[in-house]
């Protein structure tokens, strides 16, 4: 017969004292907790703005991509129904008494019409900047300019984004192109090339994004290599950054240079 295992139900005082220290052994100071979270808050304040910045630009790139798909499938409908765009009849640019460059109300706002006969839910905002930032706009070194050719009219989609409409034709002819369209997915802010505006040239029957590969080759001076360049600070530099989100799909041309279209599409 198996003999049955006695449970001991009462502990000695030394015994006692013996197995608490034992699992003394095993506990932290209070000293070492506090180094600890110290090194964890060191850690976080220098990874959490990084990972902050990186998801805030994958966003950028997903709300790039979502305003070219609704502005190129309006598009297409507006070449099945107006025809191409130097069809439109459309007056372009012009030149007031001193000789500065403007850009025609009246072509700008028929341009912007045409196309919200195929954007849903979208709102005229007329022929000023004011409703997406003004015409002060940002470069990729932070400097700031201001808009010379003004009067492009503006249209604020169903999600908020804002997109205006420039046409650069003279006399109803497209020479290198008949316009330009920027999107502003921060209307409230001022605008910021490559950063949060964004702009698309406007052919007479497609529209590419400024700087893309497919169209703009390395010798243009609208190319990626002259217009997105790392902290550049020409009066359109940002503005050819659009090709690149589009067809790599990163920012890194904010954190390094050397990057191009057939070779580093990344800073690391």
């Amino acid at each position: 017969m198996k003999r049955l295992k006695l449970i001991k139900s009462a502990f000695t005082l030394a015994e006692v004292f013996h197995t608490a220290g034992k699992y003394r052994r095993f506990a932290f100071t209070l000293a070492e907790v506090l180094i600890t979270l110290g090194i964890i808050g060191v850690v976080a304040v220098l990874t959490i703005p990084t990972l902050v910045a990186k998801h805030k630009e994958k966003v950028t790139v997903v709300k790039v991509k979502k305003a070219y798909s609704i502005l190129y499938n309006a598009f297409q409908f507006a070449l099945a129904n107006e025809g191409t765009v130097d069809n439109w009849g459309i007056t372009g640019v012009y030149k007031d008494n001193d000789g500065n460059t403007q850009i025609s109300q009246d072509g700008s706002e028929k341009m912007a019409n045409i196309f919200m006969k195929y954007l849903n839910k979208s709102s005229f905002c007329g022929g000023k900047m004011d409703c997406i930032g003004g015409y002060d706009q940002i470069v990729l070194n932070g400097d700031e300019y201001t808009v010379k050719a003004q009067g492009a009219s503006t249209v604020v989609l169903a999600d908020g984004t804002g997109v205006a409409f420039t046409p650069w034709m003279v006399n109803g002819t497209c020479n290198s192109g008949c316009g330009s369209l920027t999107i502003y997915l921060e209307p409230n802010k001022k605008a910021h090339y490559g950063v949060n505006a964004f702009t698309f040239t406007l052919y007479k029957d497609k529209i590419i994004p400024w700087g893309s590969a497919s169209i703009v080759k390395l010798e243009s001076h609208n190319s990626f290599e002259k217009k997105c360049v790392y902290k550049g600070g020409n009066f359109e530099n940002g503005l050819a950054c659009t090709g690149w989100i589009l067809e790599i799909g990163n920012m890194d041309y904010l954190h390094c240079d050397g990057l191009s279209f057939e070779g580093k599409h990344k800073c690391n």
